[in-house]
């Protein structure tokens, strides 16, 4: 614990530039004019800091306003998205990296050389970062490929979004790529279906064949990141090389833990991993007192040189913060070796669950108690793949694996049944959330409250703290689902839902980092009743996941129904138009009021559905209409157009359906059309 009380420049510089990344993180601010002055600061204070002990400056203070600018620089700016800034692109380029997300793969392209010219007035970058929606893309990194998209600016970015490629080559630009398809090809001959896939999570780093329902259980209580090589994996591989290699071969460790890392992408989480082991080795060889904060930061500080923002954002934020507050929290003289697993899996939990909770406004309890059960099994199931790589036991070793994934789902099954997992914590203030948490670590950090009383009463106020819900706006949203629709209004004592769906979007992705994060952000309840508009995908394939966190009731009528929600008076009409059999004719609008405000919510309807409307809705004026069909149909705008007078169009759509045909019409009756690709709809207002 000395190191934390005596920090040197080494962890100030660190430590600040942490600080600074979680706050903006949390509390985004982004201003063209605080970018361009980060640009200066940070090289500026680096040197006054370098040249402080002759100017008689804060040498400290210097490299905490180096480092916190620094920590803006490396956070990707969330910029208005226009339209004019998307062209298609084609270029010839070389693969440099890939990074495979649960509902798209990113993709980073060097070596760039333009097929047709497309990149016009912007600038030409070293690198390019690439989206692909196909999961299951076969690219590998140094491949030669001609790459298609949308090329996109993004505030000082520049990406590529909706991937399309060919191969040029099947050349390599690291041979370790040839090793991994070996193992890969070892592991599929040894294993099958669900145990091929933690296999090759544990041994390759890759999550893409992992089994859903396994998958879907570890995700929901934080548990993922023991599916994926981390720094609990490298320790793992240390310990078995510390034992399998005798005294004389003791120098193989590094290179084969290099190999093992090589083996798994050598990508940031990676990397990281191994950096600790050997900065540890290397301090250990110099017989220098080297303390565990020295270590993090040294470690961070390299990362943070070699790795652009992109590929460890979040995941860099979360894994130095947890590490530090297991380190903090430690108490290696008092505690058991049960005890101590228990404060690192609470210390590491309360640590992190802020930026979860920000994320997606769910917080996952029950990870204090599953991690270190979770953790036991990953360390056998790593055991077991390399016995089976290593000798012929790959029948045992087949019914050892599927018998761990069959004890993980039953305790998955029963502790998914108990309430709270996760507890969806919309309604809560993140300053709370945050207050707890640091109460909670400070209860876990020795010495920190030593008397029984202190310890009572920061429990207590953790406790109010959790308690306490502020008052939520009346108020309606649309939600930023792409080419899809998802709406929440909100009374005073509960929310109606209207379309969850997305074309654009994943299901897991669009209800848990964006309808549940627009929840979080108004303090709205989740909605537990149900209209839609039809039943296309892009308008409903949300459901599902919503289903597996809460009990939704679908409210079903016949041609017009009133609802109650104080204090919004809300019709639903059923649309039926000339096509009877066409589920778009068939869909539901609403009409919600509150006193003078009047907002008309529409699905897909268009042509014969919307003059069936329009003979039984009460005429305008209205303060908002949704543009029906996201925008894209113009058969009968017009004249809801004219019967309803709105003061403003809303859209929910992608920017891949730019130009909107609806704009035209409602630039001809002076309409503003506004849509979701910027911002979403939030519609807000108190009771008088």
């Amino acid at each position: 614990m000395n190191s934390w009380r005596q920090l040197n420049l080494l962890q100030v510089a660190f430590f600040s530039y942490l600080a600074t990344g979680l706050c903006l993180f949390m509390l985004p601010w982004h201003r063209d004019y605080v970018g361009e002055l980060c640009l200066y600061l940070s090289p500026t204070c680096l040197i006054l800091a370098i040249l402080g002990q002759w100017l008689f400056i804060d040498i400290k203070l210097m490299i905490v306003v180096a480092m916190a600018s620094l920590a803006y620089l490396h956070q990707a700016p969330v910029v208005a998205i226009h339209p004019p800034q998307q062209q298609p692109i084609e270029v010839e380029a070389t693969v440099y990296s890939i990074v495979r997300h649960v509902d798209y793969v990113q993709v980073t392209l060097g070596d760039l050389s333009s097929v047709n010219g497309g990149y016009s007035d912007m600038a030409y970058p070293a690198r390019l970062r690439a989206i692909s929606n196909d999961i299951y893309c076969e690219l590998v990194i140094g491949e030669r490929i001609r790459a298609q998209g949308i090329l996109e600016r993004k505030g000082r970015w520049l990406s590529l979004k909706k991937l399309s490629y060919s191969s040029m080559s099947s050349r390599r630009w690291l041979p370790f790529q040839e090793l991994r398809q070996l193992v890969q090809q070892k592991l599929s001959a040894l294993y099958s279906d669900g145990e091929l896939g933690i296999a090759k999570a544990l041994i390759l780093a890759d999550k893409s064949s992992l089994d859903d329902l396994l998958q879907s259980g570890y995700r929901n209580f934080g548990l993922l990141h023991l599916l994926a090589v981390s720094g609990m994996h490298f320790w793992l591989w240390n310990a078995f090389l510390r034992r399998l290699l005798s005294y004389r071969f003791h120098w193989l460790r590094i290179p084969l833990l290099v190999l093992a890392a090589l083996l798994a992408g050598f990508g940031p989480a990676v990397s990281r991993a191994l950096g600790f082991i050997v900065v540890r080795d290397l301090a250990a060889m110099s017989q220098r007192g080297f303390s565990a904060l020295n270590l993090i930061a040294v470690v961070g500080i390299g990362e943070l040189l070699l790795f652009e923002n992109s590929p460890f954002g979040l995941g860099y934020l979360l894994s130095y913060t947890a590490t530090i507050a297991i380190i903090v929290c430690s108490d290696k003289k008092n505690d058991s070796s049960s005890k101590a697993t228990m404060r690192c899996s609470w210390a590491a939990f309360f640590a992190t669950m802020p930026l979860i909770h920000h994320l997606q406004a769910t917080i996952e309890f029950y990870s204090i108690i599953l991690s270190p059960i979770f953790a036991l099994f990953t360390t056998a199931r790593l055991s077991i793949v390399l016995a089976s790589m290593l000798a012929p036991v790959q029948s045992i070793s087949q019914w050892l694996l599927a018998s761990i994934s069959y004890i993980e789902l039953k305790i998955i099954t029963v502790c998914d049944m108990l309430p709270g997992t996760p507890l969806l914590a919309t309604t809560k203030s993140e300053w709370a959330i945050t207050v707890v948490a640091i109460i909670a670590l400070l209860l876990a950090t020795p010495y920190r409250l030593a008397t029984r009383r202190l310890r009572v009463a920061s429990a207590t106020t953790a406790l109010l703290c959790f308690s306490y819900q502020p008052t939520a706006p009346i108020g309606l949203s649309m939600v930023n689902a792409g080419h899809g629709l998802g709406v929440i209004i909100n009374g005073e004592q509960s929310a109606i839902g209207f379309d969850l769906g997305s074309k654009t979007l994943h299901s897991k992705h669009l209800v848990n980092g964006v309808y549940f994060k627009e929840l979080q952000r108004n303090r709205w309840p989740a909605p537990k009743r149900f209209v839609f508009s039809h039943r296309d995908d892009d308008h409903i394939n949300g459901m599902p996941e919503l289903k597996r966190r809460l009990d939704v009731t679908e409210l079903s009528h016949g041609q017009t129904m009133a609802l109650s929600l104080p204090p919004w008076e809300i019709k639903v009409f059923r649309t039926r138009g000339g096509l009877d059999h066409t589920a778009n004719d068939m869909g539901y609008a609403l009409d919600l009021r509150y006193e003078r405000r009047r907002i008309i919510v529409l699905g897909d309807q268009d042509g014969s559905a919307l003059f069936e409307l329009v003979q039984r809705i009460e005429a305008g004026p209205v303060d908002i209409m949704f543009s029906p069909h996201h925008g894209l149909s113009t058969d009968g705008l017009a004249m809801i157009i004219e019967h309803l007078r709105p003061s403003e169009l809303w859209v929910s759509c992608a920017i891949d359906n730019f130009p909107l045909p609806a704009q035209p019409i409602a630039d001809h009756y002076g309409i503003p059309l506004l849509h979701t690709v910027e911002n979403p709809l939030r519609y807000l207002f108190s009771i008088d």
